[in-house]
């Protein structure tokens, strides 16, 4: 029984089973009461228990709402303040300046870029970069003309197989030398003639690095040459090819006791070419050496050391580098490593060489030759060196690739020959200074002959005993 303001503990029970639900409105109208602080119409002023957990619903949606609104207003004026300054140092970024000189370019300039394209644009940027750190020896290869350099080094390579230079008195292009069985020697091109047309354009009006591209060309295409030899100007067809270049040339010299053997540069190809060059030239007689390094730029680590092993034997310590945290490493010659099972197998185990030899350099003489005369120089006595100072390089460069497909050179690491003092940037001074007569100095030494070639004379003299000056 109902007693106005209270209900038995039964009746309590009985009544939470059978009472029906309040309607909305009433839940809320007693809920906006208890805030009122006003009271429940409920026995003993108890709290049903779905007002009360509707209560607590509520709150914890407000405490939710009025936490999240508070977050949000702090992010908010936090991530405004990273958006301006992101907004700020990207406007002023290096790559939004780029795109602003391009964008000036492309509506103002009068001249006609649309060939120009982001790839030249990256390969231009990269090289500039290269050139303002200062490594003078840095370089950057674009993918396609990476392909082309590793061909080259590899010894392998398509084109016309000459190797050639710049005659500036003549506006001409001198061949220097020509690869045997190369589609130029196949066509009747000579060393010492000289190049003054291709493709039916005059190199003087063209200039040397637009002729150098003509030169170039794709397997089977064919290139007409204007050549003049001895004083009379014909013309020969050259079709481009497959080729295997020469890192090493040798002949015997006029006494015919002494080979010339000449290293134009430290490739894939010189341990086994400079081997069996030089074996031949042994099997023919030879009893002295004139090894040539003149104008020889240098070239691969591997391949340096390869020619130093078969030249020294094994277990000679020819290189000592050290890294940008001066950490050092020596190197030593290793036959069975550094030379082809080809060049291994020719020799004697025990073969070192011996005998009275000459080393010929000159102010071109760089890198790997520098190594290479060093090396030789101080690890044997009988070697003397002839001619002029070397160029002084003697630091390293390595390879990283790009995401691009180019790769960079960078340099690395300092060395030299261990017990040779550092020649970086000093040079290797000769035991006996000659200098190439004044006649011939512009000449490239390929195409002297011996007689012209004062350098290969005092060798001579120094091999026989002429008296060292």
């Amino acid at each position: 029984m109902e007693n106005n303001n209270q209900y038995s503990e039964k009746e309590t029970t009985e009544n939470v089973e059978k009472t029906e639900v309040k309607s909305g409105d009433n839940v809320v109208r007693e809920f906006l009461s208890f805030l009122k602080g006003k009271d429940f119409p409920t026995k003993d002023r108890r709290v049903s228990l779905f007002v009360l957990i509707f209560t607590l619903v509520i709150s914890i949606l407000l405490a939710a709402l009025i936490t999240f609104m508070s977050t949000t207003a702090i992010l908010d004026r936090r991530y405004k303040a990273k958006y301006n300054e992101f907004v700020s140092k990207n406007v002023q970024s290096d790559y939004y300046t780029l795109e602003t000189v391009k964008a000036y370019f492309a509506k103002y300039y009068i001249g006609d870029i649309s060939s120009l394209t982001d790839e030249e644009i990256t390969d231009a940027l990269i090289r500039a970069y290269i050139a303002k750190t200062g490594d003078k020896y840095g370089y950057y290869w674009n993918a396609k003309e990476y392909e082309e350099y590793i061909q080259q080094v590899n010894g392998d390579a398509v084109g016309l197989g000459i190797l050639m230079g710049w005659d500036e008195e003549n506006t001409a292009i001198n061949v220097f030398f020509v690869y045997s069985d190369s589609p130029a020697d196949k066509a009747g091109v000579k060393s010492g003639d000289r190049i003054v047309a291709i493709g039916g354009e005059k190199i003087s009006d063209i200039g040397y690095d637009k002729a150098i591209e003509k030169a170039k060309g794709k397997k089977g295409s064919k290139v007409t040459l204007g050549i003049l030899r001895d004083g009379e100007e014909f013309s020969l067809t050259v079709t481009r090819d497959d080729f295997k270049t020469m890192s090493v040339m040798s002949n015997m010299l006029s006494d015919e006791k002494t080979a010339l053997i000449r290293i134009l540069e430290f490739d894939a190809t010189t341990v086994e070419q400079l081997a069996t060059q030089y074996l031949e030239m042994k099997n023919s007689g030879a009893e002295h050496f004139v090894f040539d390094l003149r104008d020889n730029p240098g070239g691969q680590l591997d391949s340096v050391v390869g020619v130093l092993s078969f030249m020294l034997g094994d277990g000679v310590p020819v290189l000592e580098a050290a890294d940008k945290s001066g950490e050092k490493t020596v190197i030593e010659t290793d036959r069975a490593y550094y030379c082809t099972d080809k060049v291994s197998s020719g020799v004697d185990k025990e073969f070192k060489h011996a005998g009275k030899t000459v080393i010929l350099t000159n102010e071109f003489t760089a890198s790997a030759a520098e190594l290479f005369t060093a090396a030789m120089h101080h690890n044997n006595a009988d070697v003397i060196t002839v001619g002029m100072t070397t160029y002084g390089k003697g630091v390293m460069q390595s390879l990283y690739p790009l995401p691009n497909g180019g790769v960079i050179k960078i340099t690395y690491s300092t060395y030299t020959a261990p017990g040779v003092a550092s020649y970086d940037g000093v040079g290797l001074s000769p035991d006996v200074v000659c200098e190439m007569s004044e006649e011939h100095r512009d000449k490239n030494i390929l195409i002297l002959t011996e007689d012209e070639d004062t350098q290969i004379q005092k060798a001579l003299g120094v091999l026989y005993g002429q008296t060292v000056e």
